[in-house]
């Protein structure tokens, strides 16, 4: 905050400096003429540029005055509604803001005879900047740049699993994982089924050699 508050005034110091190293007293009139009525104070006003810090000095003879008046005043030479007056001779006026100001001569007839003056003033160029007021540190945030030149931080890798939870587990099922249908056993050949006919045939008949057996015994 201290240097902040440094800074800032250092900068005003400086422009106020270079304003007053600019600012520039004008002669009216000058420098071959002054306020007077013989002098084209229309056209000396023209090729001025004066600037807020400059200063008008007016040099005249004792009889006449200068005075400052309106827009209005100027224009009908009327020093009724002045803003000021000044005589002695040599006055200074220093430019301390900017816009238009008028000045004619109190003296009947002088203002109509061209003893007038209409100045524009100008802001000055090294005018200080207003003084910003110190925001309170703000948490430093990461830069969209800086977020992309980052690198992520690497993954950690997945914790191997135990003896136990390898055969315990499961493995998954996949959702893809169709079911292997067991096919239909074929059926029996024509071969084969004479073949289990003719066993049973024998079958048979061996049991009724024995019954035969059996009755001749009797008999």
């Amino acid at each position: 905050m201290a240097s902040v508050r440094a800074a800032l005034v250092c900068i005003a110091s400086m422009a106020a400096m270079v304003r007053f190293a600019r600012s520039a007293d004008y002669t009216v009139g000058g420098p071959s003429g002054g306020w007077d009525t013989s002098t084209d104070l229309k056209t000396w006003a023209t090729n001025q540029k004066l600037a807020v810090g400059d200063s008008l000095t007016f040099t005249y003879q004792s009889f006449h005055d200068v005075v400052e008046v309106k827009k209005s005043g100027y224009d009908s030479c009327s020093a009724a509604n002045s803003l000021a007056t000044y005589t002695g001779g040599r006055t200074a006026i220093p430019l301390a803001s900017p816009g238009k100001r008028y000045f004619i001569c109190g003296v009947p007839g002088h203002c109509t005879a061209g003893m007038k003056l209409e100045v524009d003033v100008l802001p000055s160029a090294a005018s200080p900047p207003p003084t910003a007021t110190a925001s309170p540190p703000h948490s430093p945030k990461h830069s969209s740049n800086n977020r992309h030149n980052s690198k992520p931080p690497a993954a950690s890798p997945a914790n191997a699993p135990t003896s136990s939870e390898a055969i315990s587990a499961p493995p998954e099922r996949s959702s893809d994982f169709q079911p292997v249908k067991a096919a239909p056993a074929a059926a029996p050949t024509s071969a084969a089924a004479v073949a289990g006919c003719g066993r049973w045939v024998n079958v048979a008949l061996g049991a009724l050699a024995g019954l035969g057996l059996l009755a001749v015994v009797n008999l």
